[in-house]
């Protein structure tokens, strides 16, 4: 086997295993982006810690993560991840419209009123 003929036949099977990891990894799937009619059912606040780093001479920390429980007119109930900014302005019981990707939130427009995250 001459070399031209070994190196497309190496580079193939690199291609199918990145292919075959990609698949693993999504699920065969890649994540869409979906909007839909949500009420905001219930917001929580959870309280996070990061322990110390001895080594680098860094105590521990506590941060809070800002979630809110989203039902959809048809399917199961989300519970997104928001930035604090956001949090704050939503309540329980608005409606409107829910952006999200996967298990990511994007977006939520309550009576023209936009709250957005991240890139669309």
């Amino acid at each position: 086997m001459n070399d031209p003929v070994l190196c497309v036949l190496l580079i193939l099977a690199l291609v199918c295993v990145i292919i075959l990891f990609a698949l693993i990894f999504t699920g065969g799937k890649a994540k869409k982006i979906r909007t839909v009619q949500a009420t905001v059912t219930v917001k929580k606040i959870k309280r996070a810690y990061v322990r110390s780093l001895a080594n680098a001479g860094v105590s521990g920390a506590d941060w809070y993560e800002h979630y809110a429980e989203f039902q959809p007119e048809k399917g199961k109930k989300l519970e997104l991840q928001l930035p604090k900014e956001i949090y704050d302005a939503i309540e329980e019981g608005d409606r409107g419209k829910l952006t999200y990707k996967g298990d990511s939130f994007v977006a939520f427009d309550k009576s023209g009123r936009n709250f957005v995250y991240g890139e669309q």
